[in-house]
């Protein structure tokens, strides 16, 4: 049987489309504190696959270049658990940052923002 074809509009009735994943994250958002200028650091953003779909990240990306994301390239099962490493370099960066992180992936929603701050001195 070729059920496949996606072109009604019409709302579909149960999960016989084999459902979709699910990014569950502990935190969005890291607080790094005041950190010495030129300092790196990083911090892991747990997630979970609550959906019931393989998860497959298509991209994950910084706003600066200062921002490093790390993240797995295997599709996650349901139920399993990840993380996403986000490293933060902070030379020439004086202040207050705040940086965000978009994840896009195969899910609802389709996009999260993670969210990192940092005091740099």
């Amino acid at each position: 049987g070729n059920n496949e074809s996606d072109t009604s509009d019409g709302k579909k009735q149960g999960v016989n489309s084999g459902g979709y994943a699910v990014m569950t994250f502990e935190k969005t958002e890291f607080n790094f504190g005041t950190i010495k200028e030129g300092e790196i650091v990083s911090h892991d953003f747990k997630f979970k696959n609550t959906g019931s779909a393989d998860l497959h990240i298509v991209s994950v990306q910084a706003t600066c270049g200062c921002t490093s994301p790390e993240y797995p390239m295997e599709p996650v099962a349901p139920g399993k658990e990840e993380i996403i490493k986000i490293t933060f370099d902070s030379k020439g960066r004086l202040g207050m940052n705040g940086k965000k992180v978009q994840i896009v992936y195969n899910g609802k929603p389709k996009v999260i923002f993670l969210n990192i701050k940092a005091n740099v001195q």
